[in-house]
């Protein structure tokens, strides 16, 4: 398993022996070593010795502030990317902005990151197709995170447990019981040193300690493996045999591990007894167990955590039903909720039957975040993300929650957290307590999802949420298309009705009352919008700049759409000083209200009724209809007749190449058939109300006019199938 998703753990502990005396060039290549080996530790420690020789030296910059970023020594690493981007020698480090954007999100520093990313799409888009894909996708998730910080939960009481419980190094996987009279805290700690080889420096182990009633932890000397790590207690309801984890080290750095359980008979540790295969596979790492429950088969779950092959990523959850003591099923991947990076940590909370866990493969504030996901009749419901304050930017996991689901303890490298190098404010994590305040109030999630035809549900972002009082409370009206889910926070046993409408689906609606369901934190309430007929298009309306796609004498083009989007709302503040000159008072602020309206509007309305038609389309085509669709050209009547008539050819023609590569080319196959049908039907100026200025000379009223900008088009005019 790599422990830096597991423990965090900081790497090597020491330089080589006498590296103070060593050249630069020793340094450096001490470094180089180092980078091969994994053992960032050592390579930010070699060449922060070569920055401090030559400081100006831009090659030895950069490449300390990636062992900075490896070493998940975020601060240090945007102090040296900063250093890079702002040298003589900045252009012969592209990526710079890149990953200076990324430490600055690991940071939480969202608004920052998602500026440098846009700044890197600008400069090097498609230079680094990887980078670019990922740049993508981190403005995205910058972008959600600014939203939901907004969101952050500020009645929950966080605490992060002292000394007694934390070190410098990693302390993770707690859980508390209670003995007789006396509350244990069982959790698991990376402060051990020892040696496998004496000719080898010390390195790390974990080992299993217990906090009796809030008192220092001391280690358990019967569950614990003197010469390997051994970690994550996990107890079956009866309390009569805990699971664990034996891990040793493969080199260095890299360890694996295997699960092992010990049945406890009048609280004494039975022996160690290794769980037998298919539960452990040789040659892969198992670990992280925890001891759930199926409440339609009615049996105990071991869930774990293995990168065994058969799985979606890197690390995955898997589970196996147990059948008696010594009885289990063959694993099986937990695949509704794994993703193709590090999927770790699973909780089951039996009261509520929902899974917790942590991933770095979703939407999320960065670095490993909690989800939970909901079992319901044997189905797993729809993960969705904790929130703030229990996720930040950095890595949090290992939640668990206590019998009631008030109060209980998670594990996050979070600044705060007591780090092995404070200056570098790099490793490791501390164990955080955390009591939710009592219920007054109760949050709804409301989720919208997408129906066609008996299909399995999907997320559906962008539907138009009204939540309202019955009979006749004031409604609250909300629209996300970047997200499914909306949260409410209403008073308690009152009755609400909430619809949801987009279009090209049919509404939906539900009334409930806010204290359903009362053992659940969180009131789910799912709206199911089916897709309704394709016509609800007709006379939608896609807007361009003036002259494009071009200018060009031709009647086509290669040009996408949506490769003139960006500029175009790019240019709203143009518009808005161009169409105003001269304007004062109530005659300039009616004018900056019309073109702002145009351009926060219906600019984007067209854009989302384009995108949502071709996705309807899809399903319509998949499911063997044949689909024509009609488009009319406009153009203002700024230039002449033929030449606006090649001009709205050119711009359905633009439409026409969006329809080719939606979705990685999926309709493009069904127009190569001719069971999809594109056409044009272009009318240039001679379809312009009159009343439009085609002025050369008066720019103001025949480009930069809500009028003159309302004619530049692409129109839905027909739909057939």
């Amino acid at each position: 398993m790599k422990r830096h998703y597991i423990y965090t753990i900081f790497l090597s502990l020491f330089l080589f022996s006498g590296a103070s005396g060593q050249t630069l060039k020793a340094y450096v290549k001490g470094a180089q070593e180092a980078f091969e080996k994994k053992d960032y530790y050592s390579a930010y420690n070699f060449l922060r010795i070569a920055h401090e020789i030559e400081p100006n030296n831009t090659e030895h910059t950069y490449n300390l502030a990636e062992a900075a970023r490896h070493y998940a020594a975020f601060t240090m690493a945007e102090k040296y990317y900063s250093e890079v981007d702002s040298s003589k020698n900045a252009a012969d480090y592209p990526a710079t902005n890149f990953w200076l954007a990324n430490v600055k999100e690991r940071l939480g520093k969202y608004q920052e990151a998602l500026d440098l990313y846009q700044i890197y799409l600008s400069e090097h888009s498609g230079e680094d197709e990887e980078l670019s894909e990922k740049a993508q996708k981190h403005i995205d998730i910058c972008t959600w995170a600014l939203r939901e910080i907004e969101n952050a939960d500020t009645l929950l009481m966080l605490e992060h447990l002292g000394a007694e419980v934390n070190t410098t190094f990693s302390e993770f996987g707690a859980h508390a019981t209670t003995e007789e009279e006396d509350s244990l805290l069982y959790y698991s700690s990376l402060r051990f040193l020892g040696k496998d080889d004496v000719a080898l420096p010390e390195k790390p182990y974990a080992k299993i300690l217990i906090s009796k009633n809030d008192s220092i932890g001391v280690v358990d000397t019967l569950i614990n493996d003197q010469n390997f790590h051994t970690s994550h207690t996990a107890f079956n309801e009866a309390k009569d045999r805990v699971y664990y984890t034996i891990c040793d080290y493969l080199n260095g750095i890299d360890i694996r591990c295997d699960m092992y359980y010990r049945d406890i008979v009048e609280g004494e540790f039975g022996l160690a007894q290794k769980l037998p295969v298919p539960i452990n596979v040789d040659g892969f790492t198992n670990t992280q167990p925890h001891i759930g429950y199926d409440p339609v088969s009615k049996r105990e779950v071991l869930y774990f955590v293995s990168d065994r092959p058969g799985g979606k990523g890197k690390l995955d959850i898997w589970y196996s039903y147990i059948s008696g003591p010594d009885s289990f099923t063959t694993p099986e991947n937990l695949d509704t909720v794994n993703t193709e990076e590090n999927d770790v940590s699973p909780f089951f909370h039996r009261k509520s039957e929902t899974l917790y866990l942590s991933s770095n493969g979703r939407l999320g504030f960065g670095g490993l975040d909690v989800y939970s996901v909901a079992y319901n009749e044997g189905k797993w419901d729809t993960l969705v993300n904790l929130g703030s304050p229990i996720n930040s930017s950095l890595d949090d996991a290992f939640y668990i929650l206590d019998d009631k689901g008030m109060t209980g303890y998670f594990s996050s490298n979070r600044l705060g957290s007591m780090y092995l190098s404070p200056e570098d404010e790099a490793c490791c994590y501390d164990i955080y307590y955390f009591e939710k305040p009592p219920l007054k109030d109760r949050v709804i999630l409301v989720r919208t999802f997408e129906t066609y035809k008996g299909a399995n549900p999907q997320p559906l972002p962008g539907v138009e949420v009204t939540m309202a009082e019955v009979p006749d409370g004031e409604p609250d009206v909300r629209e996300d298309y970047l997200s499914n889910e909306y949260y409410y926070t209403l008073d308690r046993d009152k009755t609400f009705n909430v619809n949801g409408i987009k279009k090209g689906y049919l509404p939906a609606g539900r009334t409930f009352n806010t204290s359903d369901n009362p053992d659940e934190d969180t009131l789910v309430i799912d709206l199911f919008l089916e897709i309704d007929k394709i016509e609800v298009f007709l006379y939608s309306k896609i807007y361009f700049d003036n002259d494009e796609p071009g200018p060009s004498s031709a009647d086509r083009t290669e040009v996408r759409y949506l490769e003139t989007y960006d500029a175009y709302q790019a240019r709203s503040e143009t518009f808005k000083e161009e169409y105003t000159k001269g304007m004062a008072g109530a005659a300039k602020e009616n004018a900056l209200q019309a073109i702002e309206g145009f351009f926060n509007d219906s600019i984007p309305k067209g854009k989302r009724e384009l995108n949502t038609l071709m996705h309807i389309l899809e399903q319509y085509l998949n499911d063997g209809r044949q689909v024509a669709i009609y488009l009319k050209g406009y153009a203002s009547p700024l230039a002449s007749e033929e030449y606006n008539l090649r001009l709205g050819k050119r711009r359905i023609s633009s439409i026409q190449n969006e329809f080719k590569v939606f979705d990685g080319g999926i309709l493009w196959k069904y127009m190569e058939t001719g069971d999809l049908v594109v056409a044009e039907k272009s009318f240039g100026e001679e379809l312009a109300p009159k009343n439009i200025s085609d002025d050369k000379s008066k720019p103001q009223l025949s480009v930069y006019s809500p009028e003159a900008s309302e004619e530049r088009r692409v129109e839905i005019v027909e739909i057939k199938y």
